[in-house]
């Protein structure tokens, strides 16, 4: 069947039908829109539950509603599935349709939508004598067909030629009697299905089209009843709707083809319709900062910790104040040397009075990055925790504006570490307002703020909201300036205000203006709409340049909005990174955008539009000053808006674009994304994103095509922190191969115990399994088995960043801490299993008599003090009496006999063993 492509009889009696639906496979659903987007018709699902009727002996679908709309993506397609129960006493059978997006676990039972539920009935129906062999039928009056179709469109009904099948259509009192013809090109898969879902759906616009005339707006089919078809594979219909519900149609001959006892249309729910192909191309995402899981505690004793540099939010006296061990406080890490590694290590972080914000962004930057370095540097820090601690630099939402807007720009450094290093550090920001929170520094939250005594935890989550308090337009009267106008994001942006906005006026600025490569021809282009575009050679980083160019506006057309897409990148892992480079990459993001603060923010501007990255959202590894610079955008987004000024920023993922900042990734560097969950935004997506994040209430939306199968099937330890509400969570697996704990008889133990205890030979061969998987997932190799253990690294095409993202999923996959240059120091797969197996591998020491004497006294402290249960007692006399039997094979002294006469037999008492172990051991 064209619809549905297999069927699986299942053990108690039930059918599963399933198929694929995409636009690529079944073009001509692009034809049936409902308000834009792609929607599979009802008649569809009615012929996907009547061919499972008619495989399963049944004689009609007795009942069918349709619960939810079932959407076509523009990329990619849906799976199908039509479940029919076991036929019950009377010989009905439950039916249900469900669908799920292509990229979707098809395991995973939240992804699948009911679209339908209803119900088959074992008898059929018998065809109504047909009335309607004169045709068309006396006395009725035709309907003039000329406004149809774009009548139906107005209501929101986007039809195709495809679905375009009404013929001739007449009205005879409460009836309506329709010619419904299915168009050539579908003419011919007309025999494969039982009524083609086109031609099925046309004979239903004319109840349609009466309730958009009348006023009763968009309506779908929502209840069906007494669906039979008489006969296959008909090309045309001539129909009749008794009334409004119950319809009767046959072939050009009046014979009988199919019927429909009654059926209900509903108005289309407002919002029901999520964009279509929303998962697969893209969609808006918010961070909400929600009360944490995980409070911390504050350890009343033992466990040192220290404060690095000044104590500017008093956390030492908040330390006190709580209980706490009085920390050491220390100028630098290197006065941390001489007491025992500390459990945390605080560093806080803010600008100095007086500093301008560009530059303390840039000086907390890389204070913070060579302290970070340092961290790393030093190996007895490899237990311990980093935690860096701001004051108002993030707000989580309205009424909490950002009071240190520079010190933002040390949040993506440190998310970027943390992606690179998991479990080396932590976020904390202090309430302004507020003395400091010392249970906040021991919080199990990788990241964490403080406001009115509560901790918040950052997450991403979908559904980004909307109102009319942030939403942006743009006046056609007034002047669009655009940084960054003669790169690639700026081009799209300059035509999109253009075309889809109706901007006159654009003033767009880069380094090189009017000479910049394509800069005529855009102007040429853009005339054509009659729109000005002015070109200006001009770094917004300079105060005094940026100026020079804003007073150049013409009054006539004032400065009305301003969209900031300049930026410039310069990965590198963090150890790898310089203050220098920090600043090449802050200078036109930061300094730029506070500098377009400052001069407009006394202008009524209507729009303030910040191109910020998803890499300062969630850390992308190797992009820790990029992920700085946006970081801070992300933040002056949100100080604007609490001073009643227009702002937005969007963090946007990977565009699908060369020629932007993201186009000059190879094939390794897009494959490291997808395993990150990041996909390609596709352009139109994008730009129909940017649209509808101007509608937004909200300073910050992430703007993404999100892979939720990639999140979903990666290691949760390394997916990132604010992505695992948006994701659910996953069981762990018990697999002794691949998951750092196994079950283990009646419990479990970690993966290092399991693999330390084997022999040599197994453990040898199970961890080179491990390290070829994890090298093959972070290679894109087809198999593990593709790996050759002896190849070096160098060869296999691993490159920093590479060597990252293996060192953290073995780290995942064993439960051993690995250090960062693992795959340099051992640059073989052989090389490194040799490493992990002699680190799991058991030590061999001679023990004497002496140490195991020892030992009977630490375990007969331990028996002392316990207390059993009968249970426990019963094992614990099998496995003492296993211990004696091996005392007594490796010492030759009968262990199993006392000198007082007690016989340790299968027959002694509990009473009597622990007698014999307290008197002989």
């Amino acid at each position: 069947h064209p619809l549905l492509g297999a069927v699986t009889g299942l053990a108690d009696g039930g059918v599963l039908f399933s198929g694929r639906l995409s636009r690529h496979t079944h073009p001509w659903l692009t034809d049936h829109a409902v308000e834009d987007y792609v929607v599979v018709p009802g008649a569809g699902l009615v012929e996907m539950v009547s061919e499972a009727a008619a495989r399963v002996d049944a004689g009609r679908v007795a009942e069918l509603t349709l619960e939810a709309p079932m959407l076509l993506p523009a990329v990619g397609g849906v799976r199908i599935q039509v479940a029919v129960d076991a036929a019950d006493e009377a010989g009905r059978r439950q039916v249900r349709v469900f669908c799920q997006p292509e990229e979707a676990d098809p395991a995973d039972p939240d992804g699948w939508t009911r679209s339908a539920f209803g119900w088959l009935g074992a008898d059929g129906i018998t065809p109504s004598v047909s009335d309607l062999v004169q045709w068309p039928p006396a006395g009725a009056e035709a309907v003039d067909l000329a406004d149809f179709y774009p009548a139906l469109a107005e209501a929101g009904y986007r039809y195709g030629p495809a679905f375009q099948g009404i013929q001739g259509l007449w009205r005879l009192g409460e009836d309506w009697y329709a010619d419904v013809v299915l168009p050539e090109p579908q003419q011919a898969d007309a025999a494969k299905y039982g009524v083609h879902p086109a031609l099925l759906d046309a004979a239903l616009h004319p109840l349609a089209h009466h309730a958009a005339s009348s006023g009763q707006g968009l309506q779908l089919p929502f209840s069906w009843s007494d669906v039979a078809v008489h006969a296959t594979g008909a090309g045309r219909l001539r129909v009749h709707w008794h009334g409004d519900s119950r319809m009767t149609a046959t072939d050009g001959e009046g014979r009988p083809v199919v019927e429909i006892g009654s059926l209900e249309l509903r108005p289309l729910a407002s919002g029901s319709l999520a964009p279509a192909g929303a998962p697969a191309d893209g969609e808006l995402l918010q961070v909400d900062w929600a009360p944490s899981a995980a409070p911390g505690e504050v350890p009343a004793r033992g466990g040192t910790w220290a404060l690095v540099g000044s104590d500017p939010f008093g956390i030492a006296d908040a330390a006190r104040s709580a209980g706490a061990v009085e920390p050491l406080v220390a100028v630098d890490l290197a006065a941390v040397k001489g007491v025992p590694a500390p459990r945390r290590v605080v560093l806080p972080v803010g600008s100095a009075e007086g500093e301008s914000v560009p530059g303390a962004a840039h000086r907390l930057a890389g204070d913070v990055l060579e302290t970070i370095q340092a961290w790393l540097a030093e190996d007895r820090f490899d237990g311990a925790q980093l935690v860096v601690v701001t004051r108002g630099a993030v707000g989580s939402g309205p009424g909490d504006v950002p009071a240190d807007v520079a010190a933002a720009a040390v949040w993506g450094l440190v998310r970027t570490a943390q992606s690179e290093h998991p479990g080396r550090f932590l976020l904390v920001d202090l309430d302004p307002a507020a003395d400091a929170d010392a249970a906040a520094l021991f919080s199990e939250e990788p990241q964490l703020l403080v406001r009115g005594g509560r901790m918040l935890a950052p997450r991403i989550t979908a559904g980004a909201g909307s109102g009319s308090g942030g939403a942006a337009t743009f006046d056609p009267d007034g002047t669009v300036l655009i940084t960054g106008g003669s790169g690639a994001l700026g081009v799209l942006m300059a035509r999109h205000l253009v075309q889809a906005h109706g901007v006159r006026h654009l003033l767009l600025l880069s380094r090189r203006g009017g000479d910049a490569p394509g800069a005529a021809e855009l102007a040429l282009e853009l005339a054509e709409f009659e729109a000005e575009v002015r070109f200006a050679g001009c770094d917004a980083a300079d105060p005094a340049a940026l100026a020079a160019v804003l007073a150049a506006i013409p009054a006539e057309h004032p400065l009305t909005a301003v969209v900031h897409s300049a930026g410039v990148l310069d990965d590198g892992l963090v150890e790898s990174q310089t203050p220098d480079r920090f600043s090449g990459v802050l200078r036109p993001k930061v300094d730029a955008a506070w500098n377009l603060h400052e001069q407009t923010k006394d202008l009524p501007l209507s729009a303030f539009v910040v191109f910020s990255s998803i890499s300062g959202v969630i850390g992308n590894a190797g992009q820790s000053n990029y992920a700085s610079a946006n970081t801070f955008l992300d933040t002056l987004a949100a100080h604007r808006r609490g001073q009643g000024l227009a702002a937005h920023s969007l963090a946007w993922g990977l565009w699908d674009q060369a020629g932007t900042m993201t186009g000059r990734l190879d094939d390794a560097d897009r494959a490291r994304l997808a395993r990150s969950g990041i996909k390609a935004l596709p352009v139109n997506r994008g730009l129909a994103l940017f649209d509808e994040a101007l509608e937004s209430d909200r300073p910050l939306l992430v703007a993404a095509a999100l892979d939720r199968v990639a999140l979903r099937t990666g290691p949760e330890e390394v997916l990132p922190v604010l992505l695992r509400t948006l994701i659910p969570r996953r069981r762990r697996t018990a697999a002794g191969d691949r998951s750092a704990e196994v079950n283990q008889g009646a419990g479990t133990v970690s993966w290092a115990q399991h693999v330390g205890g084997m022999s040599p030979e197994d453990r040898e061969r199970t961890v080179v399994d491990v390290v070829r998987a994890s090298v093959a997932v972070v290679l894109g190799y087809s198999t593990p088995q593709a790996v050759q253990p002896d190849r070096s690294f160098k060869d296999l095409g691993v490159d920093s960043l590479t060597a990252v993202e293996l060192r953290n999923r073995l780290t995942t996959a064993t439960g051993l801490r690995l250090s960062a240059g693992l795959v340099f120091d051992h640059p073989t797969p052989q090389a490194i299993a040799d490493y992990l197996a002699g680190q799991l591998a058991p030590e061999e020491k001679p023990v004497d008599a002496q140490t195991i004497a020892a030992e009977f006294d630490r375990v007969m402290s331990e028996f002392e003090n316990a207390s059993f249960e009968e249970e426990d007692r019963a094992w614990l006399s099998r496995r003492v009496q296993e211990m004696l039997t091996r005392i007594s094979a490796v010492t030759g002294i009968d262990a199993l006999s006392s000198g007082t006469g007690v016989g340790l037999s299968d027959a002694a008492s509990d009473e009597e063993i622990f007698a014999f172990i307290d008197n002989e051991l």
